[in-house]
């Protein structure tokens, strides 16, 4: 699957950074401390902006992203409390149509748990802009069965996201190694692109090794981390090719 020029399936896993500004000021900050931090796409989490909800001010920094880095692949996400994510709101689907609409952004993540009826809405939508959607699942607490995890990569593929995402937390190492194994059976199985992580120190090897079991993407940080055991994207892309050198 390629966005823009940029291929997601097969090589190297491309970086994504994170911006998780909270208004307009921290906005520029991150964006003006991108021209020292390697990566291949951006995440704007706008559920980390304070003004969200507000239409106009949305716009404006999206804006202000695309002045900055016009010709970057953009993800944006919404991730809500109830995944690990820093709000909640009633306007999910309002907020998303509106960033659609704009015909700025690349690829929007639509959490997988919010329902097949507002999932498919959205993505109807996205594809009517030509823009891909993640299906993505986050589970803080636990991970989930190797059953359990096929079997959402399943329902993935039934309601036709472009690519599939699974976030979980080990308790033990026993449980990183289910994720790796999963991962490499999804990515034989499914034709869309897969990310996965483990997340927490204790499945940082998740995050770098992906060429060897399939996870197409992996996030870095660029002034600050977005998630437990996320490291900065600059260190992240020296491991990627030491890895890449040693297969």
């Amino acid at each position: 699957m390629y966005i823009k020029n940029l291929e997601l399936k097969n090589g190297l896993p491309k970086i994504c950074v994170p911006l998780i500004a909270k208004d307009k000021e921290e906005l520029q900050s991150e964006l003006n401390a991108l021209k020292d931090v390697y990566y291949d796409l951006i995440e704007w989490r706008i559920d980390h902006y304070e003004k969200v909800e507000e239409e106009s001010e949305l716009l404006a920094a999206l804006e202000l992203i695309r002045k900055q880095v016009p010709d970057c692949i953009l993800l944006v996400t919404f991730r809500t409390i109830y995944e690990g994510g820093n709000k909640i709101t009633e306007r999910y689907f309002d907020i998303y149509r509106s960033l659609l609409e704009s015909q700025q952004i690349d690829l929007i993540d639509v959490e997988f748990s919010r329902g097949d009826e507002l999932f498919t809405r959205i993505l109807k939508l996205a594809h009517q802009h030509h823009v891909g959607v993640i299906a993505s699942y986050h589970d803080f607490s636990q991970t989930p069965s190797k059953k359990e995890m096929m079997a959402c990569f399943e329902k993935m593929k039934t309601l036709r996201a472009d690519i599939f995402k699974l976030a979980v937390m080990p308790k033990n190492i026993e449980d990183v190694l289910a994720l790796l194994e999963i991962t490499y059976k999804a990515n034989e199985r499914f034709t869309q692109p897969i990310i996965t992580m483990s997340m927490s120190k204790l499945g940082f090897v998740t995050r770098a090794v992906g060429e060897l079991f399939g996870s197409a993407v992996t996030f870095g940080s660029g002034q600050q981390a977005s998630a437990p055991g996320q490291i900065s994207a600059n260190q992240l892309h020296q491991l990627l090719e030491l890895m890449h050198e040693g297969l």
